[in-house]
């Protein structure tokens, strides 16, 4: 394996189009499962909750400085704030993490016939992930350069 292979921007375009191409199968090949709309909410949830908390954390810096940050870091941030930075980080980085390794759940519900079936739950899980992390890039352009850095 090359140094391409390790890229993190290739693994995340890998695993998105195995995500993609896992949720287009299990819609085209429906057997048995049926996603529900109870179904869509509840894979849908993890995601939905990490973008409200990444925008309202947004929302509450840019109210209490008074607008973006100047520095690279939390030394400017309130206390009150600082919680609400540490709970938001912690799903950023948990919602990109399942997102980055559903592939290998994709892999092992593809390859047990019973699972099989049920594929379109991981996929969708996978593709609900992945659209609200590419969600948080809509924010605006002084809290993604604080955030990223």
């Amino acid at each position: 394996m090359g140094p391409a292979t390790l890229n993190p921007i290739f693994l995340i375009i890998i695993s998105v189009a195995i995500t993609a191409i896992a949720l287009v199968y299990s819609i085209i090949h429906r057997d048995q499962s049926r996603l529900t709309r109870r179904w869509v909410f509840l894979l849908s949830l993890p995601g939905l909750i990490m973008v409200a908390g990444f925008y309202s954390f947004a929302a509450r810096m840019h109210s209490a400085l008074g607008g973006w940050p100047d520095s690279i870091g939390t030394e400017e941030l309130p206390k009150n704030l600082l919680l609400h930075d540490g709970i938001q980080s912690w799903m950023f980085f948990v919602t990109f993490l399942v997102a980055l390794l559903i592939p290998l759940v994709l892999a092992l519900f593809s390859l047990v016939p019973r699972l099989r079936t049920r594929l379109i739950y991981p996929a969708f899980f996978g593709s609900a992930c992945w659209l609200c992390l590419f969600a948080t890039q809509l924010a605006p352009k002084g809290f993604l350069y604080w955030f990223w850095d």
